[in-house]
């Protein structure tokens, strides 16, 4: 048996891009298939390839514990910036280097040998649930060849008491902590994607030797730049003030007042959070603008159209109607069409009371000493989110110790993780296990 380092190198090493997902796929279910688990195919094509592999059979009807990661990853860009090839698995004394080192091949591999070595401790006994390590396709592009695909066909047979998927890591260096202990944030739901299409038609004449008053490009412009400059407002919800309840406890002085008291200084709160984008993420929506182009690459004409693509993130219950509305005001030109490409409705919070949340908080706090562990929200959307939909609790993290060099890297040139976090990842996962078969 290979070494998780090693598992992982080769796994980064089959590209998978998303809807390229079977060979890769193939490769993680015979690894799985290899050491003893019991494998169930719910699709086997690319954009539609996702499997099961479970410690006891399904048929057994136990209520399973899964954990979920996804297959694909996003494309690695110019392999020239990268100090290693991406695809590569290259493993450097301390690090493994790759596309989807960190998301998601890394933190399977951290799963899959979580399962493992848990099936080694307790072979042969009878235990209270199912263990299953499920791997879908297509995360990234929210298609519905993957998690959706087998909750609507399989949801059932599965019998999910919980899952566990993707999250934050090691959240200190992020939220300015004032000392050296660990601050792990257990994700109980997630922002959800509103991506848009904007889209404005001018009539003009076509020759770039005359301007015209107005044209597209540079109307679009002007209101691209009006919601640039609109900032969306802070707001307050149950899970990210206990992160400014949580950083007050470390302060002192008029700090301290002023975070355990954020709806009385909500104007000062906001001024500082901004400064961290990061953090400030999870205390109000986002828009970013991700491309702007109009077919046209003739210099000499103008064209008659312009298009522009918002990447909008909604906090977990706010109202999609509303933010649409603040951004056609914030556009400024009525003459813009703004049109849905992909959306998502609400999904349940998860809660921080269930014996599976105070387990896997436990795991974290035994594997790494005097850390603190408090509930969140995510700011991007992952696969769980999709589980919460129907009612189940689902839980997001990934337990490990990281920079913030390497949270950088995340769908960037240079993506990689340490080799002692994937052990120490795995470890976090195993104690969960194992804690949540005796409670």
């Amino acid at each position: 048996m290979f070494t998780a380092p090693e598992v992982l190198s080769l796994y980064i090493q089959k590209k998978s891009l998303s809807c390229e997902e079977k060979n890769a796929g193939e490769w993680l279910k015979n690894i799985c298939d290899e050491n003893g688990l019991h494998i169930y195919n719910y699709g086997s094509e690319n954009g539609n390839y996702n499997f099961a592999a479970t410690l006891f059979p399904i048929s057994d009807s136990l209520p399973n514990i899964v954990l979920l990661n996804h297959i694909d990853v996003v494309d690695a860009g110019d392999s020239n910036l990268w100090t290693y090839p991406p695809y590569s698995g290259f493993i450097t004394e301390t690090d493994i280097w790759g596309r989807g080192a960190f998301d998601n091949k890394g933190p399977a591999i951290m799963q899959l040998f979580s399962l493992l070595e848990f099936k080694s401790n307790h072979l042969g006994e009878n235990l209270n649930y199912n263990i299953t390590f499920l791997a879908v396709s297509c995360e990234e592009t929210l298609c519905d060849g993957g998690a959706q695909y087998v909750l609507e066909n399989h949801l059932s047979e599965l019998n999910i008491a919980v899952v566990i998927g993707e999250g934050s890591t090691e959240l200190g260096e992020l939220i300015g902590s004032e000392n050296e202990e660990p601050i792990f944030g257990i994700s109980l739901a997630h922002k959800r994607p509103l991506w848009l299409e904007l889209n404005l038609s001018i009539p003009t004449s076509g020759h770039g030797s005359v301007t015209p008053e107005e044209y597209a490009n540079k109307e679009m412009a002007i209101a691209l730049s009006n919601l640039a400059q609109k900032k969306t407002p802070l707001i307050y919800i149950k899970e990210n003030k206990e992160i400014l309840k949580f950083i007050a406890e470390q302060r002192s002085g008029m700090s301290k007042f002023i975070l355990k008291h954020p709806v009385l200084f909500k104007s000062t709160i906001s001024k500082q959070l901004r400064k961290q984008p990061e953090i400030f993420a999870l205390f109000s929506n986002t828009v970013t603008i991700t491309s702007i182009g109009n077919n046209n690459s003739t210099i000499n004409m103008i064209p008659q159209n312009a298009t522009a693509i918002l990447d909008c993130r909604l906090l977990p219950e706010f109202p999609q109607e509303k933010m649409m509305k603040f951004i056609s005001d914030a556009l400024e030109n009525d003459s813009i069409k703004i049109s849905i490409i992909e959306t998502m409705e609400p999904s349940p919070i998860s809660s921080s009371e269930t014996s599976f949340y105070k387990n896997l908080e436990s795991a974290i706090e035994a594997s790494y000493d005097n850390s603190n562990v408090i509930p969140i929200i995510l700011p991007n959307y992952s696969d769980i989110g999709q589980f919460r939909a129907y009612g189940i609790q689902g839980y997001s993290i990934i337990p490990i110790q990281l920079d913030l060099d390497f949270l950088k890297c995340i769908h960037a040139e240079n993506e990689r993780i340490p080799i002692k976090a994937l052990h120490s990842g795995a470890s976090v996962y195993l104690k969960f296990l194992e804690f949540s078969q005796i409670h």
